[in-house]
């Protein structure tokens, strides 16, 4: 189900619920080099990072809280949502800038090891951007256009 894009302008939204679970999840299919092992957050760069955080923190049934200057987060069950306004998202991502706005600027994920990702990265020549709390950003140029951001599991 795809949810009204006047409404949520900032990204294309879907709900599913996964009835096949043994279908989708296959060991075989799990295991990738760079060490995924969970989508865990999602960058939204927007206008007015307030209001969009009060709009999907409503849509989710969870609380908004302010993290920085133009910054919020939501936590969810697995994951997170991260609304900021550019400025505030360029300070979250080194630098990174987003294409447009509204729009997702970014995409986190957990690894077992951020040693290994950051092995595997640099071996492909991938520009790298340590993160102050540990993490790994990878520039929109090097990620068809949207920052990636690695954590450890």
């Amino acid at each position: 189900m795809y949810f009204d894009p006047a409404k949520y302008p900032e990204a294309r939204l879907l709900y599913i619920e996964h009835l096949t679970r043994d279908v989708l999840w296959q060991p075989h299919l799990l295991d990738h080099p760079n060490g995924v092992v969970a989508l865990s957050d999602i960058f939204l760069s927007v206008p007015d990072a307030r209001a969009a955080a009060d709009k999907y923190a409503a849509l989710f049934a969870r609380p908004a809280d302010e993290v920085a200057s133009g910054e919020w987060r939501i936590a969810l069950a697995h994951g997170q949502v991260w609304i900021a306004t550019p400025d505030a998202w360029t300070v979250r991502s080194q630098g990174a800038a987003a294409s447009a706005l509204p729009s997702p600027a970014g995409i986190g994920f957990k690894v077992n090891s951020l040693a290994a990702t950051r092995a595997l990265l640099a071996n492909n020549g991938v520009e790298i951007r340590e993160a102050a709390d540990g993490g790994l950003w990878i520039a929109p140029a090097h990620a068809c256009g949207v920052a990636i951001y690695f954590s450890e599991r």
